[in-house]
């Protein structure tokens, strides 16, 4: 049990505070007025229920909820930091759906084995994908996940036939020319000339009309900061071509294959991680993207600072990303299969719901949920932000329910009032909800 006797500012080690490690449960507490809760959110982050003023009981439930509530619960109107009017409330439970969405059915889907280039004229919204067991572009229905029929081109170099190459990275320009990374192959390798040593990496301008490729400078190959020793995406944004090595990101030239100044890829909300194994980035509406096998994150081109969007991946193959110039794709290719997916750019945020049944209040009333960042030794509870305020609106207040989801992601949240004078219903008993709600502590101490 927490002793809040032992609320004192000392360096004893016995007057840090006693917490209880409690078991996963649906009531989470009920407080009082002068009353706090730490409980574990559904990011791993500590939230801090605190209740203050003259009087208040409020009960903290954890809310049931399927996918199919949060439209409700959206539409509802409720107090935000004690404004009125309607609520915008973030569904996304965790583990509700994956981030992407699959296009085309088994067996086909592309169609086409090995895939590391997809790009997108984000002004006419063609899709292209580039298949480097076949040396054959295709263009892409986005809506049925299958390449287009009669669209497939042999890509064959301008300067000499017989080559062909394999792309590691695709994008299109704002002239509609494909711009791509790749290696030389040789396709009669009976006759000469043998292809160049070393045969790549190169930019390459490919005619997405005739499939003629024109090696930007063939007595240059891209030398690339580090990771994975070449460049395994590109994309233009703000009309500059940007690439990423697996590890870094940095400015190209497209008319010469010189590479900028380098920055090293960052999770920031991972102790700034290191990205390692990067394959795709694309510019959506001024906003540039990159993912891994698994993950998909903003960054800025600047810095290298990356932010994962909310939710993981179905697959864990992704190799590139591209933009038909409103939507996000992505393509998993492995083991002989490519399976083109559109990716959600603004995906629900992970929250935590629950009620929260408020039996006692007045005007003083305010029950406040903080992410908080540690507890000192001298059980100071340090608030990292503040999320949000539920407060009561008149000096004498009924019984009320509350809908409040707290965002832990990006310290948005919101309340929703259900207009429900009665007690809550039974929570959920089902595991995966039970998961989130895992209480480290509470304390009565004023």
């Amino acid at each position: 049990m927490f002793d809040p006797t032992v609320n004192r500012s000392s360096g004893d080690d016995r007057n840090r505070p006693q917490f209880e490690s409690l078991e996963q449960r649906l009531l989470l507490t009920t407080l009082q007025a002068g009353e706090w809760l730490v409980y574990n959110g559904s990011q791993d982050r500590f939230i801090l229920a605190t209740m203050t003023g003259n009087t208040g009981t409020a009960e903290i439930l954890a809310l049931d909820l399927d996918s199919g509530d949060l439209a409700n619960i959206g539409a509802l109107m409720g107090a935000l930091d004690g404004s009125f009017g309607p609520v915008d409330v973030f569904g996304g439970l965790t583990g509700v759906s994956a981030l992407d969405t699959i296009l085309g059915t088994p067996p086909s889907y592309l169609d086409q084995q090995i895939v590391l280039g997809l790009g997108g004229n984000q002004a006419t919204g063609v899709l292209y994908s580039y298949d480097n067991f076949t040396y054959k572009l295709w263009q892409v229905d986005q809506v049925n996940g299958v390449r287009l029929a009669g669209t497939d081109l042999d890509v064959r170099d301008g300067a000499e036939p017989s080559y062909s190459y394999t792309i590691d990275a695709m994008t299109v320009n704002g002239a509609g020319t494909i711009v791509a990374a790749g290696f030389v192959v040789d396709m009669d390798t009976a006759n000469p000339p043998p292809v160049p040593s070393p045969a790549g990496q190169f930019l390459i301008n490919i005619d997405p009309a005739t499939g003629t490729g024109t090696i930007i400078n063939p007595l240059a190959p891209l030398v690339v900061p580090g990771g994975s020793g070449r460049v395994t995406d590109m994309a233009y944004s703000g009309g500059q071509l940007y690439g990423i090595d697996g590890e870094n990101i940095f400015s190209m030239v497209d008319t010469s294959g010189q590479i900028g100044q380098a920055y090293a890829l960052w999770d920031v909300t991972n102790n700034n991680a290191p990205i390692t194994g990067a394959t795709g980035l694309e510019d959506v509406a001024g906003t540039l993207y990159v993912s891994d096998a698994s993950t998909v994150y903003t960054v800025n081109p600047a810095n290298g600072n990356c932010t994962p969007l909310n939710g993981t991946l179905s697959r864990q193959d992704m190799t590139d990303l591209a933009s038909d110039g409103a939507n996000l794709f992505g393509v998993f290719s492995s083991n002989g299969e490519s399976i083109l997916a559109m990716i959600k750019t603004d995906p629900a945020k992970n929250v935590d719901p629950f009620t929260v049944y408020l039996s006692k209040a007045d005007m003083s009333t305010k029950l406040t949920f903080t992410e908080v960042g540690r507890v000192t030794i001298n059980s100071v509870v340090t608030p990292a932000m503040a999320l949000v305020t539920v407060a009561s609106s008149a000096s004498k207040m009924s019984p009320r329910l509350l809908i409040a989801a707290v965002s832990t992601r990006d310290a948005r949240v919101a309340t929703a009032s259900a207009g429900r004078r009665s007690p809550p219903r039974a929570a959920t008993t089902r595991a995966s909800e039970l998961s989130r709600y895992a209480p480290c502590g509470c304390a009565a101490g004023r």
